[in-house]
């Protein structure tokens, strides 16, 4: 039984998997009357982000992505761990990731990836996919004998360009 009057209820501890609501609900007892008070909470929430191969469709660790909300306010940075990026305890709202370094061989990946937590989608997996550089493989080989030759140096350009891109030590073989 509580006397009339005005009153606030302030949560102490959260529920597992909620945020702690520490905003004071008023209310007020009036004798005679029941009072019904409800006090609400936000679940947190999670992103999850897989980064694969685009060819082996191989998990990728050690790249690197930054969170942003959609004010492009940053959350964080993380890296993938067995392929895998677990952001948790996230507030309800808009977010993206963005991919900030990758691996060698790899071409680096500019595509956001938007997504929105609500109380309807509290969690969120994407499949971010790397695709690695092609790779060429030069041989200099005898026209007769079909033999690896070695000595011999190679310049490549990028067509209508007149400084080389790269220049070859004199390998029989070289894979760029």
């Amino acid at each position: 039984n509580i006397p009339t009057g005005n009153y606030e209820l302030v949560e102490k501890n959260a529920p597992n998997g909620y945020f702690l609501n520490a905003t004071p609900v008023t209310f007020k007892v009036a004798e005679g009357q029941t009072t019904e008070v409800k006090a609400y909470n936000e679940a947190k929430c999670s992103a999850t982000l897989i980064k694969r191969d685009s060819y082996t469709n191989e998990t990728l660790d050690g790249v690197t992505f930054a969170l942003y909300t959609s004010t492009n306010t940053l959350i964080g940075t993380y890296v993938t761990t067995n392929g895998k990026i677990v952001v948790n305890d996230l507030h309800y709202g808009d977010y993206y990731f963005i991919e900030t370094k990758t691996l060698d061989g790899y071409e680096l990946d500019s595509t956001r990836y938007p997504f929105t937590l609500s109380g309807s989608a509290t969690s969120y997996e994407v499949t971010a996919l790397n695709h690695p550089y092609p790779q060429i493989t030069f041989e200099k080989i005898d026209s007769d004998t079909s033999q690896h030759l070695t000595g011999a140096i190679f310049e490549i350009y990028k067509k209508g360009e007149t400084s080389p891109i790269y220049t070859s030590t004199g390998a029989d073989t070289f894979t760029l």
